[in-house]
């Protein structure tokens, strides 16, 4: 979750010149060297023919839905990519994050995929132009709001949080300028900038109660200061990734409350100062890229169980294609990333990588133990939702229902329960207004969500 070090590499949301025109000459690794492991997919431009055929991915959910965005007919146009539809056009150039709920944000919006619904987020705190980055399917949005103006060391700007109960708000740390990512318990990350002592510092933060962690607390001091450090991600079970202080050198990172620092080794062949971390799933699983030699990246997957490793050692991808940047890894293994054809400089193009054998990969475990069922009986619902939950174990769940805009309009359920299945049942009132809305099932450590449709 520590974000990259943007003096060292251009951060993935820069437009236009993200072209990844690079100072690279690959080395594709032979068939015989090569243990494939994943899936490829290439997400192209809409122009085979535009000379800059760019693509960004952003995102990833569950369900495997990404977001990102691509040359069209001259200029840019954003989507969501699945393996069934290929790339499907939507209303906005820069989705950013992406929820369970196919809940996607994107500057000062909030567009519902499946009911083409759209609410907008106005900006928090001195600066007129929000920037969400993500939201959780709790339906907290986080982002920043910042200058209409330049702002290239992203200190004009307030870290923001929205939700449609509290609307948009700023955070009470100290020189907070952004927060990237929010999981599902509400913890989010972000990063400090300007009137400390280490320039950045990234932090853990937990929306429900404002309470705040610097990391730079957790690692050795930085030329008689405070360390330098900055956040990218967090998981589902609270581990933060991106970039900290070692003593010697800044590298990429985990941290948790249980666990402390763990610092990342360098991609095989490479340089230990240059390891960008840029997603983290609920096994532990870090993404992102490295440079072999200066400005040389390559994508980058990591977990305790087989160490750093370069992602293009463990596909088979198009000849002459390199993954360069590796965004996000979601919890049933799913990588998604930006590459080129080399060997020399190229335009972007997106690839998804999917566990062979998938459903999961490296995330599958980590969700086994999570929430075991949830299922709408009778769907669309008329007068009366059923659902039917299981909770491996028992113990605590809460059962809520939220419409398309991420508000919660009814708790069903919110208590200890045993383990086995239950039957939990919802009576809306008649002023409910018909339409699309979601259930959501928190317990055991995990979450499920599932979409019906109210009559009338």
């Amino acid at each position: 979750m520590f974000t990259l070090d943007r003096s060292a590499a251009p951060p993935p949301w820069i437009t236009g010149a993200f072209a990844l025109l690079l100072l690279a000459v690959a080395t594709w690794p032979s068939v015989a060297e090569t243990t494939v492991e994943y899936d490829f997919f290439l997400v192209e431009a809409f122009d085979p023919n535009y000379d800059l055929r760019e693509v960004i991915l952003r995102d990833i959910n569950e369900s495997a839905m990404v977001t990102g965005t691509a040359t069209r007919n001259g200029f840019y146009a954003g989507f969501v990519w699945t393996e069934p539809t290929d790339k499907v056009i939507i209303p906005m150039i820069w989705p950013q994050g992406i929820n369970n709920l196919n809940q996607i944000v994107s500057d000062g919006r909030i567009y519902d995929f499946d009911s083409g619904a759209t609410t907008s987020v106005p900006p928090a705190g001195a600066w007129p132009v929000p920037r969400l980055q993500a939201i959780n399917d709790n339906g907290i949005a986080v982002g920043f709001s910042e200058c209409a103006c330049s702002n290239s060391d992203r200190t004009l700007q307030d870290a923001l949080v929205w939700d449609a109960q509290g609307g948009s708000r700023t955070i009470a740390v100290p020189y907070a300028k952004e927060l990237l990512r929010i999981n599902n318990a509400n913890v989010a990350v972000g990063n400090i900038r300007g009137g400390t002592s280490a320039g950045t510092e990234g932090f853990v933060y937990d929306v429900d109660t404002g309470a705040h962690v610097r990391i730079s607390d957790f690692m050795p001091p930085y030329l008689n200061g405070r360390a330098p450090s900055e956040l990218t991600d967090v998981s589902e079970t609270g581990v933060v990734t991106g970039r900290g202080w070692d003593g010697d050198v800044r590298r990429g990172v985990t941290w948790s409350e249980a666990d402390g620092i763990t610092f990342l080794p360098a991609i095989p062949g490479g340089l230990l100062d240059r390891v960008f971390p840029q997603g983290i799933n609920a096994a532990g699983t870090v993404v992102g890229f490295a440079d072999r030699t200066l400005h040389n990246p390559r994508a980058f997957v990591w977990n305790a169980q087989n160490g750093m490793r370069n992602l293009n050692d463990l596909v088979s991808a198009p000849p002459n294609f390199i993954l360069d940047w590796a965004i996000k890894v979601n919890d049933r293994g799913w990588i998604i990333g930006i590459g080129h054809y080399g060997p020399g400089w190229g335009t972007s193009r997106g690839f998804v990588l999917r566990p062979i054998g998938e459903t999961a990969g490296a995330g599958e475990a980590a969700l086994a133990p999570a929430v075991a069922e949830l299922s709408v009986l009778r769907n669309p619902v008329a007068d009366r939702l059923v659902a039917r939950i299981a909770v491996p174990g028992g113990g605590p769940a809460r059962l809520s229902v939220f419409d398309v805009a991420g508000r919660e309009v009814a708790r069903m359920l919110d208590e200890e329960i045993s383990a086995g299945e239950h039957t939990v049942t919802w009576s809306p009132s008649a002023t409910q207004p018909a339409g699309v809305y979601y259930i959501r099932l928190t317990a055991a450590g995990g979450h499920r969500s599932e979409r019906f449709v109210l009559l009338h």
